[in-house]
């Protein structure tokens, strides 16, 4: 709502957006671990990025379930 009022633009289909944001996330970080478990990276911070990506997961299909209508 913020945005919309400072810049005056209506924002329309917001879920859309934001689960999208989730799944772009995901999908940079599992880009990531592919990268560290194929030995490209030795970086080990990157270990535990398979761990997060079910946890981006599990919360973008619960919110998912919650908005959908079926017509």
């Amino acid at each position: 709502a913020l945005y919309s009022k400072i810049t005056g633009r209506p924002i329309d289909n917001f879920d859309f957006y934001f689960y999208f944001g989730i799944f772009r996330l995901a999908a940079i970080r599992q880009q990531i671990y592919y990268r560290y478990y194929h030995g490209q990276t030795r970086d080990q911070r990157f270990k535990g990025f398979i761990g997060d990506n079910t946890v981006l997961e599990d919360t973008l299909k619960q919110l998912i379930r919650k908005k959908l209508v079926f017509y």
